[in-house]
Formats: C-alpha cells, structure tokens, sequence
C-alpha cells in the first residue's frame, strides 16, 4: 500500500513537472504597408511552443483563426481558420510565423486577436491537443497591445519590431 501512494505521489509530480515545462509565447507586430491613404493594417505573428514532454520525433500543428468585429459590430470569432505544419527549431521548441490583414481600408472587418491551440502527432500515431486550459473548447488567445499604433512602412524602411501579446486561455461551454 505505502508503495503504491508513493508511485501515485511520483507520478503526480512527474506529471505536474511536465505540464510546468510547457511555454506558449506570441509576439506581434501591425503595420501599414504603405503610408497612403487607403492602406490595409497588416498583422504579423510568431507562435512559439517550448514543451519537454513532447516526444522526439512527434509533429506539432498551429490550428488558429482571428476573433474581431465584423458589419455593423458582429462578433467574428475563429474567422480565417487555417492549420500549419510548426518546424522545429531548437529542442522541445516549435515556431510559426501567421501573417494576415488585421483591417481593410474600407471594409468593415476588423481583426483583434489570434485565436489558436496546438495539435500534437507523436511517431506512435498518437494525437493530442494542446489547448490552453481544460475541456474540448478551451483555447489560447492572444490580442495585440491595445496601445500598440500600425507604423506605415515605406519603401527601404525597415518593419517595426515584434512586441510581447497578451495571453490568455479562454474557456467555452
């Protein structure tokens, strides 16, 4: 019995360590490809996973799509949903750059935030989701700085640097 509690108390830590190992970082940046007038706002993301207790070998996939508002104030959310293949790119590290149109000069679509959770294929064929919080419709969510202005980029000008996103887990029912 006593070493029966000892092996559940191990495996407790051992799987707690494993979970504590896991990083979700985003950085973003907005800006205007062009300083006329009726410019798009461009968004660029870098999605970056850092996980020890994936296996070597496995494959990791960014499913996300954008929360915003849409015509006459509607809700859009997971809007654009794509899946992209994250190489690898250090040890137990994953990175993916997302780049979309945040706002269309004249349109009335406008896009505030990156939605997305992690799909992860093991060698075994095994398949689980990483998703920000407990239950099937939980997901990150990351929302650029509301202070953060879209810079106009002009020819031979160098784009504004990545800033640090707010990130959150979001819960659904």
């Amino acid at each position: 019995m006593r070493s029966q509690l000892a092996f559940l108390a191990l495996s407790f830590f051992l799987s707690t360590a494993a979970r504590a190992n896991t990083d979700v970082k985003v950085n973003g940046r907005a800006y205007m490809p062009s300083c006329s007038y009726m410019t798009n706002v461009t968004g660029d993301f870098e999605v970056t996973l850092q996980d020890e207790s994936i296996a070597w070998g496995s494959s990791v996939d960014l499913i996300f799509g954008f929360f915003g508002r849409g015509e006459r104030g509607a809700v859009l959310d997971w809007t654009q949903k794509q899946e992209l293949q994250m190489p690898a790119t250090g040890p137990y590290r994953w990175s993916q750059r997302v780049t979309t149109q945040l706002a269309r000069r004249g349109g009335p679509e406008q896009l505030e935030a990156l939605q997305f959770v992690f799909r992860i294929r093991e060698a075994s064929g095994k398949e689980r989701y990483l998703r920000g919080g407990r239950g099937e419709m939980a997901f990150f969510e990351a929302r650029l700085p509301t202070s953060l202005r879209p810079d106009c980029v002009r020819p031979g000008q160098e784009f504004p640097a990545y800033v640090p996103m707010n990130l959150k887990s979001v819960h659904r029912n």
